[in-house]
């Protein structure tokens, strides 16, 4: 069956015309006019009845799926327990669907909360934040990994909110009701440090969290450039973590950009440590000790979530054993943990574990 999404903000319309059955995306934007459909296309528009019971339902096959959450900081090791946990039968990875970088479902929530949401069980989330997470954990979008909506999804970035926020919106709500089901979903998140008690409280997902050496973190966000200003100046931040735990203060604008690093890395460790420390259930899976001897420890984190080892994770973990830099998931595996040591100088380990030092975390000493 096709589906057929339109959006308009009374000065330009958004059109998406997409096949449930295949991978199929036709969309344009054009100015007010005569607006004409295939007519055994069915018309759907955000916030109908319809469109809002139908997101609503779950059927059977969701309620028996199920959610694994990976958790934690850019450069932890998230990704790579990700995609070992995606070679599991029947399981997809949705890959940082609160990130509006990676995911465009994650567009209409930065306005009210910013890139990385501060959010307590409890807290009244903006509808469009839990939308995200919902959406997420049915299976994401079905396209992708295809690059043509790949870049299509960057155009759609590009369109004034007005008009992108409610049409991301009209087709998160189509596409749920019309993708199949995958048995597990595996999503990986490195903006939910902040959220992340507020998320499990409302989906109940099965949680991994990835912990890796801070000094080890900073590093690698030194090496790819990675930066997150933001943090100092959220209010939340300040009420819930900085003045409620009596943690440092964020370094003066004018600091070292590495030290304002080292204190975004050092803030992240310590809310993560904190909601573990609440959660004992929580499944903390250590970086270094999952490098020492990745097929026991993935072995065991299979068996602790309820997962079948099948050879295509034994490939992967020998694929991805290899020599590689930035993004990429490639490591060799052994020498992951250490290489810090090495990228950093000796006034910079100095300078990191200042900031580090005051944190209530771990540090491997230099």
């Amino acid at each position: 069956m096709d589906r057929c999404v339109t959006c308009s903000n009374g000065r330009v319309w958004t059109d998406a015309l997409f096949h449930c059955r295949g991978v199929h995306v036709c969309c344009h934007v054009h100015r007010p006019g005569p607006l004409r459909r295939p007519s055994s296309v069915p018309k759907t528009r955000p916030g109908t009845k319809n469109a809002s019971s139908e997101w609503a339902h779950r059927s059977i096959s969701e309620a028996r799926l199920m959610r694994i959450l990976v958790a934690g900081t850019q450069r932890s090791g998230s990704t790579w327990t990700s995609r070992v946990l995606g070679c599991a039968p029947n399981t997809r990875i949705v890959n940082e669907p609160d990130s509006f970088v990676s995911d465009l479902a994650a567009a209409p929530t930065v306005k009210e909360l910013g890139y990385m949401p501060v959010l307590a069980p409890g807290d009244q989330a903006p509808e469009a934040y839990e939308r995200v997470w919902q959406f997420a954990f049915v299976g994401g979008w079905p396209w992708d990994r295809w690059r043509p909506a790949i870049a299509l999804g960057r155009q759609i970035r590009r369109l004034p909110s007005s008009v992108r926020d409610p049409f991301i919106t009209s087709l998160m709500r189509a596409t749920g009701r019309t993708r199949p089901r995958p048995e597990h979903v595996i999503v990986k998140s490195v903006n939910s440090c902040f959220s992340l008690e507020w998320i499990v409280g409302r989906f109940t997902p099965k949680v991994v969290v990835t912990v890796r050496n801070p000094m080890a973190v900073v590093s690698s966000w030194k090496d790819i450039g990675i930066t997150a200003p933001y943090l100092a100046t959220h209010p939340l931040l300040r009420e819930r973590y900085i003045d409620a735990y009596g943690l440092p203060e964020p370094p003066a604008s004018s600091a070292d950009e590495l030290e304002q690093v080292a204190w975004g890395v050092g803030l992240q460790a310590f809310a993560l440590k904190l909601a573990c420390d609440r959660h004992p259930e929580w499944l903390v899976v250590q970086h270094e000790a999952m490098c020492a001897d990745p097929t026991n420890a993935f072995r065991a984190l299979y068996t602790d979530l309820g997962l079948t080892w099948i050879p295509a994770a034994d490939r992967y973990l020998q694929s991805v054993n290899q020599p590689g830099e930035g993004f990429a998931t490639s490591r060799v595996t052994q020498d992951a943990p250490h290489r810090w040591r090495s990228r950093l100088s000796r006034q910079e380990k100095t300078a990191v574990q200042r900031v580090l030092g005051q944190f209530p975390v771990a540090l491997e000493p230099a």
